[in-house]
């Protein structure tokens, strides 16, 4: 029982920090005494963060949220890490093989997949001024 509370309020807590994971602070501007910010690499294969022989790239960060500073990519390393262990702790529960969770995680892929689809069109479609006066003339 007492390991369950434990796990509970660790889990809770790392699920708390990662909802705060995407608040974007403005940087400090350096003073006079004051070294300046390090930069953010260019590459986007630079690892920013590694767990369990996985990695989180620079361009990944970059999917979550493009051109981060660099709090924010340590806010989005946290994030991921903070998801990879709660995901790790849940398979060895066998969370994953729970039928509502397989529904879940299925809808929620499919969503992605969809939701990357829509990006893609909209990125496709070029609509003018004049077609959009048009039409709104046709259908007052």
């Amino acid at each position: 029982m007492k390991k369950i509370v434990i796990l509970s309020v660790l889990l809770s807590a790392m699920f708390l920090f990662s909802q705060n994971a995407f608040s974007v602070v403005p940087p400090a501007v350096p003073g006079p005494n004051q070294p300046p910010q390090p930069q953010i690499p260019t590459d986007g294969n630079y690892v920013v963060a590694v767990l369990d022989g996985k990695n989180l790239t620079l361009a990944e960060v970059n999917y979550f949220t493009p051109a981060a500073d660099l709090e924010t990519v340590k806010n989005v390393a946290n994030f991921w890490i903070n998801t990879q262990l709660l995901y790790d702790e849940a398979v060895k529960k066998a969370i994953d093989k729970d039928a509502k969770t397989k529904f879940m995680a299925d809808n929620a892929f499919k969503k992605t997949i969809a939701s990357a689809y829509i990006e893609q069109v909209q990125k496709e479609i070029k609509v003018s001024d004049a077609d959009v006066k048009k039409y709104y003339e046709e259908n007052k």
